[in-house]
């Protein structure tokens, strides 16, 4: 057959029997799929646990980051392509044969990476539930075919070469435990002229049981927060100004309570209870099919996002990552733009004037008490 033309690797930290059942997936998907492919486990896992005949394993507990874990995918495999799995996900059978299909069919050699739709599989809890009726989710059962801005790397297929030459998973340059890079790489990738294609069918399966409890999506979304800054960070072509963030509403609400009158700590307060009620109603807007348990539970899982977004400025002392977002609606560099919404200006209305009400009943209640 010669040369292989990708490397399967997989990883994986601290999941040892979803690790497992991801090996398992993968080296079923090869045996369909007619090729030779290695398999590579990346594991940082404290403790090393065996893998079975004819994988890999590399067992690097000083990498626990997700995205040093796929730079040195890249770096240690010596196929032209290498399919990164996440230790979460199982590729369906026709997985691999339908990847490498995709990567010889390639005629111009102009595509970098190759992603696939993803759909979630397992039990459903009512965390689980909850996420899936929000934002968390976005991404993971979108359908298309041919050229994307940015996919999610559950089961994805990269040019190793393309990787390397961009400088894609740098875990320097996106300091975070996990989320963003799959969105900087393909950025990085499509800036230098490389193409980024998602292919139409289900080709993973991504199990629900890392999502399935309130504590595991406060995480997720403080780190998917703190990668967001790090995007506005390294991308500031595709910044605007987030009016809607917990900072400046925060800061517009107490300007609108000073209208009541109220000391600046009691501002502050009516401000945050502004942007408290301004996002469970935008929640509601945007996932009317969510209950309204749910939509309160999102609404704290949103303030973990914004506290992500809130450290990384903090840690890179820069304040304009606290009050930027990353566009997620354009997928080129627009250049940096004041301009605000309708929708974003109906949300700042709502904040303010649930600031206002706020510190008027803090007013009347202080007054009534005297």
């Amino acid at each position: 057959m010669g040369q292989p033309l990708a490397t399967l690797a997989i990883i994986s930290h601290e999941r040892p029997i979803l690790r497992d059942r991801a090996i398992e997936s993968g080296l079923h998907s090869i045996a369909r799929s007619g090729y030779a492919v290695p398999v590579l486990l990346i594991d940082s896992s404290r403790i090393p646990r065996s893998a079975p005949a004819g994988v890999r394993l590399v067992h690097r507990p000083d990498k626990p980051m997700c995205v040093s874990k796929r730079r040195m995918a890249a770096e240690l495999s010596d196929t032209e392509w290498v399919v990164l799995l996440d230790d979460d996900c199982q590729a369906v059978p026709e997985a691999i044969g339908t990847l490498l299909a995709a990567m010889e069919s390639d005629d111009h050699r102009r595509t970098a990476a190759l992603f696939v739709v993803t759909q979630f599989s397992g039990p459903q809890t009512r965390m689980f539930r909850a996420a899936s009726r929000s934002d968390l989710t976005a991404g993971f059962g979108q359908s298309a075919d041919g050229d994307i801005s940015w996919g999610v790397t559950t089961l994805a297929a990269f040019r190793r070469r393309a990787l390397l030459s961009v400088d894609a998973f740098n875990s320097e340059d996106l300091a975070v435990r996990v989320g963003g890079e799959d969105v900087d790489a393909c950025i990085r990738l499509r800036t230098a002229g490389w193409r980024v294609r998602q292919l139409p069918e289900v080709l993973a399966l991504h199990d629900t049981a890392t999502w399935d409890s309130f504590a595991q999506n406060v995480r997720r979304s403080r780190n998917y927060g703190a990668a967001e800054a790090q995007l506005v960070r390294l991308h500031p072509g595709h910044a605007r100004i987030g009016y809607e963030n917990l900072l400046v509403s925060m800061v517009f609400g107490a300007l609108c309570a000073r209208l009541a009158g109220p000391r600046v700590k009691v501002g502050l307060l009516a401000g945050l209870v502004g942007w408290l009620v301004s996002e469970l109603l935008e929640r509601r807007a945007e996932h009317q099919e969510a209950t309204s348990a749910e939509i309160g539970v999102q609404a704290l899982w949103s303030a973990s996002y914004e506290l992500g977004r809130l450290r990384t400025a903090t840690v890179r002392r820069d304040p304009r990552l606290a009050v930027w977002r990353f566009n997620w609606e354009v997928s080129e560099p627009t250049g940096f733009s004041p301009a605000l919404s309708r929708r974003t200006a109906k949300r700042l209305a709502v904040t303010g004037l649930a600031a206002m009400a706020t510190a008027a009943m803090v007013k009347h209640r202080g007054s009534g008490s005297r």
